[in-house]
């Protein structure tokens, strides 16, 4: 009988270390799982952190991009602006060259005509 109860205590005792061997393997396996866990957290934090300044980076250009957007329309619209007077200050010139240029022959005519004038004069004396 002692004999029996020592087997059964010896088996129990083998089993009772195979169970403790688990459970410490186990443990182990769990904080192996802790740390990796543990590491990608900080590595997610580490990437939202990241994505919020390259969102914010994003703003910023985004804005400077609208900003010189505007700053080129209004530019182009400033340059068809000076073009249309470029235009019309041409159109005025030639106006005037063409004035000019009907004053130059009445100038001309008018000088004919005194001499003309003169020439008549001079053989009426």
């Amino acid at each position: 009988r002692n004999a029996e109860l020592e087997d059964q205590q010896e088996t129990a005792t083998k089993e009772g270390r195979a169970v403790e061997e688990k459970l410490s393997q186990a443990k182990f396996e769990l904080q192996s799982l802790q740390v990796r866990y543990d590491r990608s957290q900080e590595r997610l934090l580490a990437a939202e952190s990241g994505a919020e300044e390259a969102r914010a980076a994003n703003d910023l250009l985004s804005d400077q991009l609208k900003a010189a957007r505007e700053s080129l329309s209004s530019k182009q619209a400033r340059s068809t602006e000076l073009d249309a007077q470029v235009e019309q200050s041409a159109q005025s010139l030639n106006h005037a060259l063409e004035r000019l240029r009907t004053a130059e022959a009445s100038a001309e005519a008018m000088a004919g005509e005194r001499d003309t004038i003169s020439d008549q004069l001079e053989s009426a004396r």
